[in-house]
């Protein structure tokens, strides 16, 4: 570089640096969070769309987990629903306050537990145990967390949603012993 500059080559500076940050972007876009190319591509996914939206979004996956044993269509549904909402929650937040947390770990031996905490605007509407969709058409959102609770009873599990203060958790918690 400095021979370079020393000799006016200034766009060859620029391009090769240019050349470096697409090689840097690419490796991040494809960062391998488990061994389940489905679920990575889920991740990143909404990983870019926080980018995108200016949201911090912070993925903890721990390390060798196996999600094997979820059906590829199901992991799409089970994590592609939760962040959705996390990102659109998170979006509707002003300036500094956007931000979402993943964390992807094995409870104990038998359980595989996904929880995603997102900033919120504090608004719920809720019947008994079931939350409504806030949006204007209501009638037309709002299947997402329903789809989630269906498929984690397939895998013996439950979807726990709770407000925390200025952060929204939902926590999925599904066997990894059920048989399909």
């Amino acid at each position: 570089f400095r021979n370079l500059a020393l000799n006016g080559e200034d766009e060859s500076i620029v391009n090769i640096i240019d050349e470096w940050e697409n090689g840097l972007i690419r490796e991040e876009k494809s960062t391998l969070y488990t061994g389940s190319p489905v679920l990575n591509s889920v991740l990143g996914e909404y990983a870019n769309r926080a980018v995108m939206q200016k949201i911090d979004m912070d993925i903890f996956v721990e390390e060798s987990i196996s999600v094997d044993f979820i059906r590829d269509t199901d992991k799409i549904s089970l994590f592609g629903n939760l962040l959705e909402n996390a990102v659109e929650a998170a979006g509707r937040c002003e300036g500094d306050n956007r931000k979402i947390q993943v964390k992807l770990f094995m409870g104990n031996s038998y359980f595989l537990i996904f929880q995603i905490k997102n900033t919120w605007n504090r608004k719920l509407k809720k019947e008994g145990e079931f939350l409504h969709s806030t949006k204007k058409d209501a009638d037309n959102h709002g299947l997402g967390i329903g789809i989630v609770r269906e498929i984690a009873g397939k895998y013996g599990g439950e979807l726990e949603l709770e407000g925390q203060g200025e952060w929204f958790a939902a926590t999925l918690m599904i066997s990894s012993c059920m048989k399909q």
